[in-house]
């Protein structure tokens, strides 16, 4: 077994080389660790400890017996990854947090507008999940382009359920065609939405817009999809506004 796989899953030098030794020669007494290891005799006990721990590693004791060690099968080291999985979901939601935090705060500081940009799929992610976590109701004005794959217009609905499944209400202006609309009246009511519906010749916008908290995110669907958010209470507030005017619009439709 090489121990660099075992560094690579998480493992140190150390504890790779014990491990491996354990695996390789069966139970053993800590000195004959440290000589076939090679791992210097007074830092044995405290890395047996830690695979120990790590739930790689098990200790028999027994009364007036030196104790010896005894490695768990190698499927244990699925733990390790899964452990470092969830520390990476954990560090990604605390990355989101601070990035947003300070963000505001230095665009207050500066006076300018913070803006960003994603490609693909992973913009819409990463816009959804800033969504979910400012909790904030959304105006969303969707683009003729946004639905023209069967993939999209499946991510777009499960994005509007992400959303809802959060308590978040969607006020939404849609482009139609002549067609009546496909989507069940009470689809729209399990999901939080109130819904206008506009000639497509008459909203022809190849960007969707969603303005929500003081942000406004465009994703634009023409030669490649590109999210762009901005947070500027300034230019939300407009765009809210211009909402406003359409929803009023079209309020009959």
């Amino acid at each position: 077994m090489s121990t660099k796989l075992l560094e690579q899953i998480g493992l140190t030098g150390e504890q790779a080389r014990i491990y491996t030794c354990l695996v390789s020669s069966g139970t053993l007494q800590a000195r004959k660790i440290a000589s076939e290891s090679r791992v210097n005799r007074s830092l044995v006990y405290k890395i047996l400890k830690q695979l120990i721990e790590l739930g790689l590693v098990i200790e028999n004791a027994t009364p007036g017996s030196v104790s010896t060690f005894t490695a768990l099968h190698p499927s244990k080291l699925h733990t390790i990854v899964k452990r470092k999985e969830d520390d990476l979901k954990i560090a990604d939601q605390a990355l989101h947090e601070a990035v947003s935090s300070l963000g505001a705060q230095f665009n207050l500081t500066c006076g300018k507008p913070s803006v960003r940009f994603y490609e693909g799929l992973d913009g819409i992610r990463i816009l959804n999940k800033d969504i979910i976590h400012t909790k904030s109701d959304i105006k969303l004005i969707r683009s003729p382009l946004d639905n023209n794959t069967e993939d999209l217009d499946a991510k777009a609905k499960k994005l509007l359920e992400e959303r809802a499944h959060a308590g978040i209400k969607t006020r939404l202006i849609v482009p139609i065609k002549n067609s009546p609309s496909s989507i069940p009246q009470e689809w729209d009511k399990n999901n939080l939405i109130e819904r206008r519906r506009v000639p497509r010749e008459e909203l022809l916008n190849s960007a969707q817009v969603i303005v929500y908290a003081n942000k406004v995110a465009f994703t634009s669907f023409n030669d490649c999809m590109i999210t762009t958010i901005i947070e500027d209470k300034g230019i939300a507030d407009t765009c809210s506004m211009l909402f406003d005017a359409l929803w009023v619009k079209y309020s009959k439709n």
